[in-house]
């Protein structure tokens, strides 16, 4: 393989095997020796050759063999090359009984001669990555990283390649990215526009590589008017370099994720390290985030939009009041929706009637959408940090006397601010008639539930299984509050049933 870069996972291994097979008391040595070629102008890498090689003999005898069959080729179809780095790999033994064998191996992933590398083009490169998205799919997984890994792994540039050809808008913040993206992809496509988007909420530059990959047309192209793009937060001033956006709208910024993002101040100074670099990027900000006044601060561009949520059926963009006809579960739903609405005005697109387009809009999967059971009906509410939760609770009071609560943090950092909700929060939580916990980590989610609240009856710790015949035959309404792998795994169980679409189904 070279170097110490792990193979891409899911890859198929190959191997060149030397092979020496002898008789008793006889030596035999088996080996492999391989180089890189490089071109004598640039100095990149273009590629390597390799020779085996097996006989009766000692491991000296076999080096000089395997020295001059490298040498050999290399001037025979390679000349036009620099042969650099040359190793040698060698297994010797001596045979003590009837018959034996030395067997030396070189283990890769991949390969080509010469002729397939000139072939290798960038549309041979995307349908590959689509091929890798289908068999995951197939496999019952997402498939929203691999293919970008693998995209970024053949052509490290792709990215400043295809952004170019579609204008893009960023989302970045702690919470509600996905939704706020979901949105102004669906006002967007009302308005006419040809938009993709990462949906299934892969932030990171593989998943942001996939959406482009999987969204380019067969001359390795986006087909398309925008790419809106929800971005990890401390991922903004990478891919504000390599996509150029014309807008970036942040929704807000709590604490969440300690054991990456460190703390609100540790992220706000990375997002203001991306904000600093745009200029020709229109800026969307919340009026009501914290750190709103140092990020307009640091933004040197010429479009600063600001925006808020006035009420549950007015927003204010950039000063200018809209009425909004939208019914829509949860304020930071509605939140959301002011969010996207920035980013319509920022592209000259926002007006009084954009709002209509919510008549039939769908929220993503885990933002308090309903789904419909045999004989109850489920909301799943995803609250993967403490300022969501203890808000999500706190507009759910009423709720949780009526219904059954099932609870899903299947990431072992995903709960443990658990323990440090408000008063308000476990009391409203205990007003649950019955609780059930599954996923992974359920012993331990369960410990901390039973320490904070006052269940009647205890919680009671479910497999994926008895989880799935809850939701068959339950008669009463059921809230699940989950963390983010919690939402994947209950989506899970709940497509493989058809009661929702699997949460890579745009």
């Amino acid at each position: 393989m070279g170097g110490s870069e792990l193979p891409l996972f899911g890859s198929e291994l190959c191997a060149i095997t030397a092979v020496a097979e002898g008789e008793r008391g006889q030596q035999i040595s088996a080996g492999i020796i391989y180089g890189w070629l490089y071109d004598p102008s640039s100095g990149e890498k273009h590629g390597g050759i390799v020779c085996k090689l097996g006989i009766v003999g000692d491991e000296s005898k076999l080096r000089v063999k395997l020295q001059d069959a490298l040498k050999e080729m290399h001037s025979g179809s390679y000349s036009q090359y620099d042969l650099r780095d040359i190793r040698i790999l060698t297994e010797t033994h001596t045979v003590g009984k009837a018959y034996g064998s030395a067997v030396c191996a070189l283990c890769f992933t991949e390969f080509m001669t010469q002729e397939e590398a000139a072939e290798e083009t960038l549309p041979k490169i995307i349908q590959k990555a689509k091929d890798i998205r289908r068999k995951q799919n197939e496999a019952g997984c997402g498939g929203t990283v691999l293919p970008g890994e693998y995209i970024l792994q053949k052509c490290p540039d792709f990215l400043q390649r295809v952004s170019g050809s579609v204008r893009t808008i960023m989302v970045g913040g702690t919470n509600g990215k996905t939704t706020t993206t979901s949105m102004i992809v669906h006002m967007l496509r009302a308005k006419g526009y040809r938009v993709f988007s990462n949906h299934e909420g892969a932030n990171k530059t593989e998943g942001i590589a996939t959406a482009f990959g999987l969204h380019c047309n067969s001359e390795g192209v986006p087909d398309y008017d925008y790419a809106v793009i929800e971005c990890d937060e401390l991922f903004l001033a990478p891919m504000a370099d390599l996509l150029k956006p014309r807008a970036l709208v942040l929704t807000n910024l709590y604490k969440d994720q300690v054991e990456r993002l460190i703390s609100p101040e540790h992220t706000a100074d990375e997002i203001i390290r991306a904000i600093s670099k745009l200029t020709d990027c229109a800026l969307c900000l919340n009026d009501d985030m914290n750190f709103c006044d140092r990020f307009a601060g640091a933004y040197h561009g010429t479009k600063l939009v600001s925006y808020r949520l006035l009420s549950e059926h007015a927003v204010e963009v950039d000063g200018i009041s809209y009425e909004m006809n939208v019914e829509m579960p949860m304020r930071y739903n509605l939140e959301n929706v002011a969010a996207a609405a920035s980013a319509m005005y920022a592209e000259g697109l926002l007006t009084a009637e954009s709002f209509t387009c919510y008549r039939d809009y769908k929220l993503p999967f885990g933002r308090c959408e309903g789904v419909e059971l045999p004989h109850a009906r489920l909301t799943v509410v995803l609250a993967k940090n403490q300022i969501a939760l203890e808000q999500n609770c706190a507009e759910l009071a009423g709720s949780f006397s009526k219904c059954i609560l099932v609870l899903c943090y299947d990431y072992e950092s995903d709960f443990f601010w658990l323990e440090d909700l408000n008063e308000e929060t476990y009391q409203n939580l205990s007003r649950s008639s019955e609780v059930y916990i599954f996923g992974e980590y359920a012993g331990d989610l369960e410990r901390i539930v039973r320490q904070k609240c006052s269940f009647d009856p205890a919680p009671k710790i479910l497999s994926d299984e008895e989880t799935l015949q809850l939701f068959k035959t339950a008669e009463q309404p059921i809230l699940a509050i989950v963390g983010y792998c919690g939402m994947l795994r209950i989506n899970k169980l709940l497509a493989g049933e058809n009661y929702t679409k699997a949460f890579w189904e745009e």
